[in-house]
């Protein structure tokens, strides 16, 4: 199966799914979110790895995708293609791994709670920005919250910021670190040998218990308030100042 934007290695039984638009910052467009739908699906292997090229593991929703939009419904339908590829991934029942290769934003962001494990560079940037384009993270509210405190999470959320790697591995979001990207293959390798050791059986009982936790109403609100907001025209015409004028959108506060 070819690929145009993602790149798969299929190694001792376990499936990589590599994002591989680095001239794009792996930012995800509809075909690409596509494609990483259909890698998951068609995949047989025993665990899942989820990376990318280049010095971003992924910028979120290609906000060239969104500017070019027709209507809300058109733009709509990009952030609900990436409900959608999220749903993907956390229904996987196999071990899922997250190996942040770069500095993460938005989507890219909001990817790392599809994790069963989170690997990433120490001084790798994570930001939720989907503030500034009239949107929100429909998970960090809640995840975030259960991880950070409700008082960190909110003032992230609040103010599009930014963390480093190594403050949320701090905070428990991400379970591991590395000095530098090119040790990430290793540190996977080295994390699915200890899951490995463990019974299956009780891995996806774990799992199913950790996947409740994640998916609760709470999720499935934020998910929606996501989609409603992406269809309220606003975000096209946000998407198209920034690509025009290289400067994010302001708004009036009344």
């Amino acid at each position: 199966m070819n690929y145009e934007t993602i790149e798969i290695l299929d190694r001792d039984g376990v499936r990589w799914i590599v994002f591989n638009r680095p001239e794009k910052l792996n930012a995800f467009n509809t075909r690409m979110m596509d494609e990483v739908i259909r890698a998951t699906r068609e995949g047989d292997a025993w665990a899942y790895v989820y990376t990318g090229r280049g010095r971003f593991f992924s910028a979120g929703i290609d906000l060239s995708e969104v500017a070019s939009s027709s209507d809300a419904d058109e733009s709509g339908a990009v952030f609900a293609k990436l409900g959608e590829m999220f749903n993907t991934i956390f229904h996987l029942d196999k071990p899922v791994i997250v190996a942040l290769n770069g500095d993460a934003y938005g989507g890219g962001a909001e990817f790392i709670w599809l994790g069963d494990v989170v690997i990433a560079p120490r001084d790798a940037k994570i930001g939720w920005a989907e503030a500034k384009w009239g949107l929100i993270p429909p998970l960090l509210p809640l995840l975030g919250s259960i991880s950070m405190g409700i008082g960190r999470a909110q003032y992230i959320a609040y103010t599009s910021g930014v963390l480093k790697a190594k403050d949320l591995e701090h905070y428990g979001v991400i379970a591991k670190l590395v000095d530098d990207p090119s040790s990430l293959e290793e540190e996977v390798s080295k994390t699915l040998e200890e899951i490995r050791a463990n019974s299956p059986r009780a891995f996806t009982s774990l799992k199913n218990y950790f996947r409740m936790l994640k998916l609760g109403p709470l999720a499935a609100y934020g998910v929606s308030e996501l989609e409603r907001l992406s269809r309220s025209g606003t975000v096209i015409e946000a998407a198209k100042e920034f690509l025009r004028s290289k400067r994010q959108p302001s708004y009036d506060w009344e």
